[in-house]
């Protein structure tokens, strides 16, 4: 695999992926953007319009040199790895799935840290946070038909549909790992809690 960076804007990262193997030995290649650590919500106050709060601008400029780039078919896909949020609050993944929709490309997420145990920061710095880590279910709501497999143009395995018992934490959780196919690559992913 051959990284280059394509732009460092903030908390976000673009980056291109070129691998060049095929199970054949026939010499292939893909090209895969990453985008990493988005915190969308951080330091917005609640409000994640574009003028209000700088995550929102940092990706939809990344977004949109990833769609230069898809232009020139030198971009097949993108990987947009966690954390996709601030705080894991609903709207904060509703707002990354928006502007991520706006990719010219396929895109697949994957949960980070700060995606589990939603909470709301106060003025005074103590927190609300909920008891349960429940972003791993808004997650699944919101990208669900992204991810499973069920979908008539996905190529993504092993993504359950269901909510299961997770043994670590004593509740229903979405296990959010899962494989990627492309051009004869597979590519497993999976995220954290």
């Amino acid at each position: 695999i051959n990284l280059s960076i394509i732009s460092t804007i903030g908390t976000a990262t673009a980056v291109t992926a070129s691998t060049i193997q095929h199970t054949e030995s026939i010499e292939k290649q893909l090209n895969v953007a990453f985008i990493t650590d988005l915190h969308i919500g951080e330091g917005c106050n609640g409000d994640l319009s574009y003028d209000s709060c700088k995550p929102v601008r940092t990706l939809s400029i990344a977004i949109e040199k990833i769609n230069n780039l898809s232009d020139l078919s030198e971009i097949d896909c993108v990987f947009a790895t966690g954390d996709l949020t601030s705080s894991a609050l609903i709207e904060e993944f509703e707002k990354v799935r928006e502007l991520l929709d706006t990719l010219k490309v396929p895109f697949y997420p994957v949960l980070g840290n700060h995606d589990s145990y939603p909470y709301i920061k106060h003025s005074d710095g103590s927190f609300n946070q909920t008891q349960y880590a429940m972003g791993d279910q808004y997650f699944g709501s919101i990208f669900q038909d992204i991810l499973s497999n069920e979908a008539s143009n996905s190529n993504v395995a092993n993504w359950t549909t269901e909510l299961c018992y997770n043994e670590d934490t004593t509740y229903k959780s979405w296990f959010h790992n899962y494989e990627v196919s492309f051009q004869n690559f597979s590519i497993r992913l999976g995220g954290t809690q």
